[in-house]
């Protein structure tokens, strides 16, 4: 890295420079600190890229801040996704990146990790993960960030199997339940309606339903099920963002 041979990545970006010299389990990081793995990462891309080159710059630079040598254990990085998505952002508002360049980039330091769940995710929230606007630059981030350590991609290669299986349809379709429909089965207006969409929307992601007729009664059905015909929706569910209307 020229910034680092010259002397100026302490000064321009003291945060990477603390990068150097911070251990990891080798048992995942053969190739050896922070630093280096990411330099090999750099090293790695297949063309010039703005956000992904910050995405990879800055995708550990949570972990000095949350490195916790465990006796018996190996070091660990809890939180680090999160912690480097705030320091991701100071970062880049230092340098004046615009507020579009810098959500995209902090976005994909925040979400590095899930890419190890991809295998245990229930179809419905992998259609989501996928379906982001910004998935294939994560996608490419994972792919380097295992490249440039342990060399295993098969939650890459599960991924990349994933979306050619849905060449044909839309990853995320548009609802085939509305707001409109789940005030017409009695459900009063605010944050329930969000709810039950939610549900119905995870159900038709999840194919558990032929179209949206079936959906449509087991829907209906759900709502009659609850306490007093009251209509409300299960506890401790958040309305999603859906595409599609109301």
């Amino acid at each position: 890295m020229r910034v680092d041979a010259v002397g100026l990545i302490e000064v321009i970006l003291p945060e990477v420079a603390a990068l150097k010299g911070q251990a990891q389990p080798p048992a995942f990081h053969p190739e050896g600190d922070v630093f280096t793995h990411t330099v090999h990462m750099l090293n790695g891309m297949r063309h010039p890229d703005l956000h992904l080159a910050f995405a990879i710059l800055l995708h550990d630079i949570g972990k000095p801040a949350t490195a916790i040598d465990v006796p018996g254990d190996r070091i660990r990085f809890d939180r680090h996704d999160s912690a480097g998505a705030e320091i991701a952002e100071r970062i880049l508002t230092r340098l004046r990146f615009s507020t579009h360049d810098a959500q995209i980039i902090a976005h994909c330091v925040r979400n590095h990790m899930h890419f190890q769940d991809v295998r245990r995710m229930k179809r419905s929230t992998l259609r989501r993960f996928v379906g982001t606007p910004a998935f294939a630059l994560e996608l490419e981030l994972h792919r380097l960030d295992c490249l440039a350590s342990h060399g295993i991609l098969d939650n890459y290669n599960f991924i990349v199997d994933f979306q050619r299986k849905l060449d044909q349809e839309p990853v995320l379709p548009e609802p085939w339940i509305t707001g409109h429909d789940i005030l017409r089965l009695g459900i009063q207006e605010g944050p329930e309606v969000g709810v039950w969409r939610r549900r119905a929307y995870d159900a038709q992601l999840d194919n558990r339903y032929a179209g949206r007729e079936d959906l449509m009664r087991w829907l209906e059905g759900e709502i009659r099920a609850q306490p007093e015909s009251s209509g409300k929706a299960p506890s401790g569910s958040q309305p999603p963002v859906i595409p599609g209307s109301p």
